[in-house]
């Protein structure tokens, strides 16, 4: 009897671990298809996966090699479901490298080497929705860079060392209400992570360990659906092994004609267009930004940048806010920033301003723009010195040199000096004549010396404006004849100026004086402070100056006054 019954045993193993061994394996091989379908999808949409079909032309398990083979993959949503936006995506070939994959499924620790995808197509669509017309969409709007951080978080629970992306292409469709196909974004990118470590699960911030980081894009643009404006560029470049980034032919517009774009804001804005040749940063580290939320840089360079901003006065300013100084934005930054050196060059600044009433935009063009920033660290109170260079009407370089001063205690947040070379005024009626009506007929600058101190609320200086042979001409702004009026005001004007101000004993030394309006921006602050010394140098008057103040200029006496 015990030799039966041992027979029996031997038999029952002899049957019982292959049909164990088998659906063990079936079981295995559903549990990895069904980590592949689901990593596949995050990628594509997030975690929103229900209503969607995943299918493999091919699909295999190489047990020998702990390796996962998966071939012609579709992703189709359900016919039946009622979603607002939803996902077509195909992948040639996905590729799973395990540690030890035996061992791994049974101590229910998989460990991945390597996940590959190559070649994704995305084909993102989202339904047009109703809105307002006349005011731009505060909805957040989906961005053409693949969700790695979702498919990051999924990884996470399994390990994983190394992730590998090849020739993603990305296209957006906006499907407007009579059913028709609106191409809103397109890009093309490639991704490689080795040595990653992730530790999404022991604190609040995403902090990921990376030891290289190749990231490229090819061609892209995209509109945001609702938005203000669209962008495109050639190419984006990120290595961490090179410490390099850098973007090639960046351009930033507005979605619309600057008629539209004004009337959605309802407010005075500057509407603003970026031509970019290229943007480059050297000492770029990953890891920082990652684990310690640190930009951190030796070297920013932007080349060939042209520059429009165009404000229309026919609309109200918006009075409710208050727009920050660059010192405070540097101590309330959520990132630390570490950079040794921003450089500007080869660059144009465009500036457009129409006033009420007026058929066309004042114009102002600054060439050859060069700016370079030095020591900006948002952890040390250092002072951040700048050097500005340009041309102005083709006249020969004006330079200019400020200080921004970070240290809390400092009495001033802005100290600067500036050279202006000689020019002809006759420049300046592409800007004034639309704007305010008035025409140099004659008039040439010899000099334009400047220096201020800046606080809060305050600023100060003195301005040396040194011209000769001025005569004006009032027209109105849309033409430029004189009728009577504008004509005997235009009398009035050239009695009232001087038509000279010569460097010398008896030169009109012009202080500063301008009270900040909070919710205009910095440059305006910069710009005002050094203009309102122009009634001193043109007219002889003080009305700049606090009234206490006013006397002692007036008596040749420079009354200089702390400020406030």
């Amino acid at each position: 009897m015990a030799s039966k019954r041992k027979l029996y045993i031997r038999l029952l193993l002899l049957i019982g671990i292959p049909i164990l061994g088998y659906f063990g394996v079936q079981y295995a091989n559903h549990q990895l298809e069904d980590f592949a379908m689901n990593a596949i999808k995050e990628v594509a949409i997030g975690k929103k996966g229900d209503g969607y079909y995943v299918n493999f032309q091919y699909f295999k398990i190489h047990w020998e090699k702990s390796k996962l083979e998966a071939t012609g993959i579709t992703i189709l949503p359900n016919v039946d479901s009622e979603n607002e936006n939803w996902v077509n995506a195909t992948v040639d070939t996905l590729d799973i490298e395990f540690s030890h994959l035996y061992s791994g499924l049974l101590l229910g620790n998989i460990q991945v080497k390597e996940f590959s995808l190559i070649r994704p197509n995305l084909q993102y669509f989202y339904r047009e929705k109703k809105k307002d017309d006349d005011k731009p969409s505060t909805k957040d709007h989906h961005s053409p860079i693949p969700k790695f951080d979702i498919l990051g978080q999924r990884l996470n629970k399994v390990g994983i060392s190394s992730i590998n992306i090849k020739e993603v292409t990305f296209n957006g469709y906006l499907v407007t209400k009579e059913n028709k196909h609106q191409h809103i974004f397109h890009t093309t990118q490639n991704l490689r992570l080795n040595g990653i470590d992730f530790h999404l699960e022991e604190t609040d911030e995403n902090l990921i360990d990376i030891d290289e980081v190749v990231y490229n894009c090819g061609p892209t643009f995209m509109k945001a659906y609702g938005g203000l404006y669209e962008y495109k560029f050639d190419s984006l470049w990120v290595s961490n092994e090179a410490s390099a980034f850098s973007i090639q032919k960046f351009e930033l517009k507005p979605q619309t004609s600057s008629e539209v774009f004004f009337k959605r804001v309802g407010k005075q804005t500057d509407m603003m267009s970026v031509v970019l040749d290229s943007l480059s940063g050297n000492g770029f580290s990953p890891n920082s930004l990652f684990k310690h939320n640190v930009i951190n840089l030796d070297e920013l360079i932007l080349d060939g940048a042209k520059i429009t901003i165009y404000r229309d006065k026919n609309y109200e300013e918006d009075t409710t806010v208050v727009k920050a100084l660059p010192h405070h934005l540097l101590r309330t930054s959520e990132y630390d920033i570490k950079l040794d050196r921003f450089a500007l060059n080869h660059s144009q600044l465009i500036y457009k301003e129409k006033s009420k009433n007026a058929k066309q935009p004042g114009i102002l063009k600054i060439d050859d723009l060069q700016l370079y920033i030095n020591n900006i660290n948002t952890e040390l109170e250092k002072d951040i010195h700048m050097d500005l260079q340009c041309r102005l009407f083709g006249s020969k370089k004006a330079k200019m040199t400020f200080d921004l001063l970070t240290d809390s205690a400092s009495e001033h947040f802005l100290t600067g000096e500036g050279h202006i070379p000689a020019f002809s005024l006759y420049h300046l009626n592409a800007f004034t004549h639309p704007n305010m009506g008035v025409m140099f007929q004659k008039g040439e600058v010899i000099d334009i010396n400047f220096n201020v101190k800046m606080n809060d609320k305050i600023g100060r200086g003195n301005l040396d404006f040194y011209y000769k042979d001025l005569k004006l001409k009032l027209t109105g702004k849309n033409d430029s004849k004189s009728n009577f009026v504008e004509s005997l005001t235009g009398f009035a004007a050239n009695s009232l100026v001087y038509h000279k101000n010569l460097p010398g004993n008896r030169g009109r030394h012009a202080p500063l004086y301008f009270v900040r309006v909070e919710y205009k921006s910095v440059v305006h602050f910069i710009i005002h402070t050094i203009l309102s010394g122009a009634e001193t140098a043109v007219i002889g008057t003080y009305g700049q100056l606090p009234p206490d103040e006013r006397k002692a200029y007036k008596h040749g006496q420079k009354h200089h006054k702390s400020t406030k």
